[in-house]
């Protein structure tokens, strides 16, 4: 991913930049531990601004649909980042 991006009315923006959290002071970095468990897997995000957790949240879903599963956890670390750093 080189570049990603929210937009609408009121929606604020979150990009997406290839680098580190060093060359980024203040920049939210996501982590995310996966588990699985049978047909479903439960993935931990942690948004972190340096070494300081601003939100967290726990998404679980089935192993059958991969993308399904990448969407959703895109589209939830936005939204916990734009909740994080309101514009």
């Amino acid at each position: 991913m080189n570049d990603a991006q929210v937009r609408g009315n009121d929606a604020g923006s979150v990009n997406y930049l290839d680098a580190t959290d060093d060359d980024l002071p203040g920049a939210l970095s996501p982590r995310l531990q996966y588990k699985v468990t049978g047909n479903a897997v439960s993935v931990h995000i942690v948004l972190a601004e340096g070494d300081d957790t601003v939100a967290e949240d726990t998404v679980t879903a089935g192993t059958g649909d991969t993308p399904a599963l990448a969407k959703t956890l895109a589209l939830k670390i936005v939204s916990m980042a734009v909740a994080a750093k309101p514009h």
